[in-house]
């Protein structure tokens, strides 16, 4: 199959789906199919910059130039990118877009329809009530004038967990045919983890503490200043913890977060690192007693996956859709409030205190839960789709 990916950012600090969308498209590549991805660099603009095309493990990856596009300043356009979709028509064989609600996608999914082209929807968790409840007037009549009709004529969409899937039909949405395959997870991390000292290299303080990570966007979705308020209790409690954030700051909340941390007075057992990625991000994972996603909603939760291939047990909230049935450790299921929080930190830390690290009940759950890909799976989903349409115009034409 030739397929088409269309992506509004590659760039890390927009978060997990630059780096699960391109583990998907490898996968894909290395099953022997062509696969191109369209996509910017926001949110970097630059208005002199040209198209970029690089090739990572089989993926064709051409970057276009962004731009805003008034007056939705905070989501990223690309007429460049609009252009080369438009150029596409009849080139590849399927057709995707990742994510909804903004412009460049919604313009993306609607040029699909418009040439009656065989498409598909990536979510990443957009139609979670959570995320329409943000802004919900402006949703509403965006997905009156378009995005429902996106979706609901997209002849697959991809959810990353059941409980995705679920939220988004209890919306009401009409889907035609609705496919859920976890995100490919590298389980391999955890056997090349630097050692538990090297973080502290960077950071001697954290020598001798209980340490909480959080690996993410430093984002109003993501229940910080829960996870905050939840530290000072296990301090309260005795456990000498602190917390290190470790990701991009997507909406001004880390001055917030920091100004919280002052108040309650354990500013410097709160810690931003901002981007950390390869060896780096492997020795927070190493180093790392506990990480933390306590998020009001995620579709998946790669860096709780992550955490689990290196070792690390995890508190999850109930706003997690990956794993529902995990109850036990190393998986500590909490409600998304500060008590429940910081009592699924206190018995994550005595665990990781009692069994050492890295722990083998983790790294055995990453191995059952991803150890084998499913990609070829999507590619099935795919290659359905294709081989009805062929079919369909054959039928056409014998007419």
């Amino acid at each position: 199959m030739r397929i088409l990916h269309v992506l509004p950012s590659i760039n890390p600090v927009t978060g997990g789906p630059a780096k699960s969308v391109l583990l998907q498209l490898k996968g894909l590549a290395r099953l022997g199919h062509y696969v191109e991805l369209f996509t910017t660099n926001w949110p970097e603009i630059d208005g002199d910059a040209v198209e970029q095309v690089l090739e990572q493990d089989g993926v064709i990856v051409r970057v276009f130039p962004a731009t805003q596009l008034w007056p939705l300043t905070q989501v990223p356009y690309s007429r460049g990118l609009i252009a080369s979709v438009r150029e596409a028509r009849g080139r590849f064989d399927i057709y995707i877009a990742s994510s909804l609600w903004n412009p460049l996608i919604t313009h993306t999914l609607a040029l699909y329809r418009r040439y009656g082209l065989p498409y598909s929807i990536y979510c990443h968790g957009m139609l979670d009530p959570v995320v329409f409840a943000r802004h919900r007037v402006g949703k509403w009549v965006w997905a009156q004038l378009w995005e429902r009709r996106n979706v609901e004529e997209a002849e697959l969409i991809y959810f990353t967990t059941a409980g995705e899937r679920q939220k988004a039909q209890a919306q009401g949405w009409r889907l035609r045919r609705p496919f859920v395959m976890a995100i490919d997870v590298d389980v391999s991390v955890g056997l090349t983890l630097p050692p538990r000292t090297r973080l502290e290299r960077d950071y001697p303080w954290l020598a001798g503490k209980d340490v909480v990570a959080f690996v993410g966007r430093i984002n109003w979705v993501k229940n910080l200043d829960l996870l905050v308020s939840a530290l000072e209790q296990v301090r309260r409690l005795g456990r000498d913890a602190v917390l290190l954030c470790v990701g991009p700051d997507s909406d001004g909340s880390r001055k917030v977060l920091e100004r919280q941390a002052l108040e309650l007075g354990i500013a410097d057992k709160v810690a931003f690192t901002g981007l950390l990625m390869g060896e780096d991000l492997m020795a927070v994972y190493a180093r790392a007693d506990v990480v933390a996603l306590v998020s009001r909603k995620e579709n998946f939760g790669l860096a709780a996956a992550e955490a689990l291939a290196a070792g690390v047990p995890v508190v999850l909230s109930d706003g997690v859709d990956m794993g529902p049935d995990w109850v036990a450790p190393p998986v500590w299921r909490v409600r998304q409030n500060v008590g429940s929080i910081a009592e699924g930190l206190i018995g994550a830390l005595i665990y990781a205190q009692e069994t050492g690290a890295p722990s083998a009940t983790a790294r055995q759950l990453a191995q059952r839960e991803w150890g084998a890909s499913q990609i070829q799976s999507l590619a099935d989903a795919y290659e359905a789709i294709v081989d009805i349409r062929r079919s369909m115009s054959v039928a056409n034409g014998s007419r």
